[in-house]
């Protein structure tokens, strides 16, 4: 991280109504931009922020330079020398969230799991991948019945996979989904898997397990 002396020297103040000042970021939400800055003889609390696509990626310990006109401050962005580890690191942001049940019966109507990714307020889009995996006895079914797994991304099921498993065996089964997502104006969306029998209804099984993993990148595009 660039030190903070080698960040002073790059500014000066010809202005005293207007000129720039060095500040630590002391605390920062990346999902709304809420901050504390530290300069020299004070703590300023939710210093607006020029809007570049840098201003999700800034996190505790960052020097950043800011505008002064007169009593207000803007942060410009954060500064790094060259040579410096951190100069262009991405300005992205990350989200990951999983889901499990087990025990459960197998109709042939269906049940799911499913659960929401929670979406930055500056977001507009959301590179999203879900990973579905399950395990099922076929109890009650036919000698060759079907156990359905598909793949849930916001609420839209991807391809299904669909295992034929014999009479009293344990089958499994592993399908996935990935998709852009538009996530402009929303709070969240649902990510999950849903699974059921192809002709019969399947009694509860303590080897009936099912999961999903689910990871999203979100990034601005206004």
């Amino acid at each position: 991280m660039s030190r903070p002396d080698e960040i002073f020297n790059l500014f000066g103040e010809s202005d005293p109504e207007i000129g720039f000042r060095q500040g630590t970021i002391i605390t920062w939400n990346p999902l709304n931009g809420q901050n504390s800055v530290r300069i020299p003889g004070a703590l300023l609390q939710n210093v607006s922020i020029l809007n570049t696509g840098e201003a999700v990626a800034l996190r505790a310990g960052h020097n950043v330079v800011l505008l002064r006109i007169r009593s207000n401050y803007f942060i410009l962005g954060r500064v790094t020398v060259p040579n410096d580890p951190e100069f262009a690191s991405a300005s992205l942001s990350f989200a990951g969230i999983w889901g499990s049940a087990n025990g459960f019966d197998i109709p042939s109507t269906g049940l799911q799991i499913t659960l929401p990714i929670t979406v930055p307020t500056w977001a507009d889009e959301a590179l999203c991948l879900v990973v579905s995996n399950m395990s099922g006895v076929n109890t009650v079914g036919s000698p060759h019945d079907y156990m359905i797994l598909e793949t849930l991304l916001d609420d839209i099921p991807g391809r299904p996979a669909y295992p034929q498993i014999l009479l009293n065996a344990l089958g499994t089964a592993a399908t996935s989904a990935q998709r852009v997502v538009d996530v402009a104006g929303r709070t969240s969306f649902d990510v999950g898997c849903r699974w059921r029998a192809q002709n019969n209804d399947w009694t509860a099984h303590g080897s009936n397990i099912a999961s999903f993993d689910a990871i999203a990148i979100f990034r601005s595009v206004t």
